[in-house]
């Protein structure tokens, strides 16, 4: 079987790719979240060449994938970002996050699990307790004792 061109086999021409699909193809099991939803490309994008200008002079880096700045807008270049997993979760739609304000600060379960040291399960449950403001964010009554501490 012959190589393929490096092009393709470049991340950057995945995410082009899969941008596409996700965005053109309603065939394709994400489009009720991307074309089915409105979000589109802008017209630079279209062919690869102008996809791969603008990443190669972005911040892109092994590991990083595609990450739409504002969950709801298209993607194009003053919209997009090359984002870790972690960054990406905590980049989700409103209507997909569970979002708490407490201490005068307003997050998602996740962001709050972060700040705080306290596990997003303890968190969630909360959180679907219906366990807001102030109290969201008390100290577990039994915190786990992390591993290798002296107790």
């Amino acid at each position: 079987m012959p190589n393929k061109p490096e092009k393709f086999a470049h991340p950057f021409y995945t995410s082009w790719r899969s941008m596409k699909q996700r965005c053109m193809n309603k065939n394709h099991e994400q489009w009720k979240n991307y074309g089915g939803k409105g979000v589109t490309i802008c017209d630079e994008w279209m062919q690869f060449a102008g996809f791969e200008k603008w990443a190669k002079a972005s911040s892109w880096s092994p590991g990083k994938t595609l990450d739409r700045i504002n969950p709801s807008g298209n993607y194009e270049p003053k919209n997009c970002r090359w984002a870790t997993p972690l960054e990406q979760g905590a980049n989700r739609r409103i209507e997909s996050s569970r979002i708490v304000t407490a201490r005068g600060k307003t997050m998602s379960v996740r962001q709050w699990s972060i700040e705080t040291g306290i596990f997003f399960t303890t968190l969630y449950k909360r959180y679907h307790a219906g366990i807001r403001g102030d109290a969201f964010l008390a100290p577990p009554k039994n915190p786990a004792t992390p591993k290798g501490a002296k107790v």
